[in-house]
């Protein structure tokens, strides 16, 4: 989903205009100014998503509801909706790749809308969670986010900003960097800007402690940075101070100064509400399990290590449900167990009163019992061999709909270079051959019958050549996917009717040779789908190999349409067969589109 969409308006729009001040007073750290400024925005959607911005940025609001949603996709509600719901998803509920996906998703819809405000807005926290999760989200890709922050940037702040970042992504991420970053980060005159000031002092001190092991001087920085967080109002702004400080213990642990990293690490408060904090309180029980064991208290150490064990497991049950889930139910069953044992003590106290004519009883019901346990088993058993027959006929009947389908698709290409080969050779040769006869006649200018003839047989050559050419686009051919739709979208924009940007991420290598050919037809069709309906003058493709997933985004500026009156039983411009195929595929479909807003089609194929 890294689409790159061309901005509409270079200059800042009229929705950005109402929201800059707005953004301007929350980026300096003036939430009050922030507040007032709300009272004066008349649209009632747009006033509503930003008061919810301001109180999650400020901690004010815990738990948010979004059951309302904005309709109107080009809102600048809808847009700042998306990104208070990957606020929640980010700060609360600690669900980092759905923050992540809906920061991307506003991002790509703001610069699509022309609101370099939100884009810009967008992009801030996009890179805010690279300097946290980078190894999570890919930290190889945050060059393309910098890249888009730089060209959006439009005034002096943006633009520190965006270059404060850059270096800071440079200390995170890179190796045996010189001395040269520390002059660059130096030059950046953020002395009017404290919140930025801060960043920097941050960004020095990882430096001198990774990249030099220069403890003093990195000591020296933290120490700055702490001073100037000394008084933290938003939650991000609480969050560097807290990181401030528990880098000062480590460096004061690092110098065996262990009672005073301790010292440090005790006047650390967190608010265990935000997932962003359980982060940072993992992080201080375990440097209080390291300290205590240096200092020789084992218990202590053991303790905290128990806690920071157990905080772990709570902070990574958004991405590891299911070893949670695991843990809760051997818990639940022990609980159950140990109850059923009291109550089993309980009444075998019973049923000593009465041992005789209690005991005949409970034989007979410990008879009866295990029968019914026995045969309880049996069905349970015989019901799961049918789940499995029933389980392996499935998955037999899914094995040869592939191959039927892996079968189809080789055929289909077979029978698109053969009739290309035709077209070319043959046909094209024959036709070659007749114009060759047209030119040997000696046109003098008295008859025009003949002219016109040439130069319709020129015009058909040429069709012919061209749908050889179209037939003949395979992906085989042309060593995989990506360079099969760089050559269709070099020949499309050639023509000069179209531009056409192709942009891929993380297609290093080669997919299943069905798969690939079953993608480049699927957007093969959606391309002839622009050509012949969108009247559009830019498209785009954008390609995103994952981990177990491939996500392809189609998008064109043209007239768009109302997915609406597409009516569920007919083909409506090809969308439905290729819906089909990616049914067939086991993928996800979506269509985004409005009357004169363009069009933006979003497919996700796990492979």
């Amino acid at each position: 989903m890294f689409l790159i969409i061309a901005i509409l308006n270079c200059s800042i729009s009229k929705g950005s205009d109402e929201i800059k001040p707005f953004f301007d007073a929350m980026n300096s750290g003036n939430f009050d100014k922030a507040e007032s400024i709300t009272l004066n925005i008349q649209d009632k959607a747009l006033r509503k998503e930003l008061v919810l911005y301001r109180k999650i940025l400020l901690g004010n609001q815990i738990f948010v509801d979004f059951k309302e949603r904005w309709k109107d996709s080009t809102s600048t509600a809808f847009n700042i909706n998306l990104i208070n719901r990957a606020l929640d998803n980010y700060l609360v509920k600690g669900n980092e790749i759905k923050a992540f996906n809906l920061l991307k998703q506003s991002f790509l819809l703001a610069k699509k809308n022309g609101n370099k405000i939100i884009s810009i807005e967008s992009l801030k926290l996009i890179l805010e969670m690279y300097q946290r999760f980078g190894s999570l989200i890919g930290d190889e890709t945050y060059k393309y986010f910098t890249k888009e922050y730089r060209s959006l940037a439009y005034n002096k702040i943006e633009k520190l900003n965006c270059e404060l970042r850059e270096l800071e992504l440079e200390v995170k991420f890179k190796d045996n960097l010189g001395h040269d970053i520390v002059d660059s980060l130096e030059n950046l005159n953020t002395e009017p800007y404290p919140l930025l000031q801060g960043r920097k002092y941050i960004a020095l001190s990882a430096f001198f402690r990774y990249h030099v092991k220069d403890i003093a001087k990195s000591t020296f920085y933290i120490q700055k940075a702490i001073k100037v967080y000394s008084y933290p109002k938003g939650l991000f702004q609480q969050e560097r101070f807290i990181t401030a400080k528990i880098n000062l213990a480590i460096v004061l642990n690092e110098k065996k100064q262990y009672n005073e990293s301790l010292k440090v690490l005790e006047e650390i408060q967190l608010n265990s509400d935000f997932y962003l904090f359980r982060l940072l309180e993992s992080y201080v029980l375990y440097w209080k399990h390291i300290i205590h064991e240096r200092l020789g208290d084992e218990m202590k150490s053991l303790a905290f290590y128990n806690r920071y064990l157990e905080l772990e497991l709570l902070n990574d049950q958004s991405r590891k449900l299911q070893t949670v889930s695991e843990y809760e139910t051997k818990y639940q069953t022990a609980e159950k167990e140990k109850q059923l044992l009291i109550e089993q003590q309980e009444k075998k106290q019973n049923r000593d009163i009465a041992i005789g004519l209690g005991g005949l009883l409970l034989f007979g019901f410990l008879t009866f019992y295990l029968i019914q346990k026995n045969t309880s088993k049996k069905r349970k058993l015989a019901e799961q061999k049918t789940q499995l027959e029933q389980q392996k006929v499935a998955t037999l009947l899914k094995d040869q709909e592939l191959n039927a389908i892996d079968a189809m698709i080789s055929g289909q290409e077979k029978e698109r270079q053969r009739v290309a080969n035709e077209l070319h050779d043959d046909l094209g040769s024959l036709m070659a051959t007749i114009k060759l006869h047209f030119d040997n006649i000696r046109l003098d200018g008295k008859d025009p019958a003949l002219k016109s003839a040439s130069n319709l047989l020129e015009k058909a050559y040429q069709k012919i050549r061209g749908i050889a050419h179209a037939k003949n686009s395979g992906v085989i051919a042309h060593q995989g996917l990506v360079p099969a739709i760089n050559k269709m979208a070099k020949t499309i924009s050639e023509t000069n009717q179209m531009q056409f940007e192709v942009n891929d991420f993380g297609m290093k290598n080669r997919l299943e040779n069905s798969l690939e050919l079953s993608i480049f037809r699927i957007i093969q069709e959606l391309i002839t789908n622009i050509i012949k309906h969108a009247k559009a003058t830019k498209a785009s493709i954008q390609l995103t190999q994952h981990e177990d997933s491939i996500n392809i985004l189609v998008a064109d500026n043209g007239q768009g349409f109302d997915t609406a009156t597409i009516p569920a039983n007919e083909d409506g411009i090809g969308l439905r067969n290729i819906e089909k195929r990616i049914e067939h595929l086991e993928g996800n479909f979506t269509i985004d589109s409005a009357l004169e807003k363009g069009t933006s089609i979003i497919i996700d194929i796990p492979i």
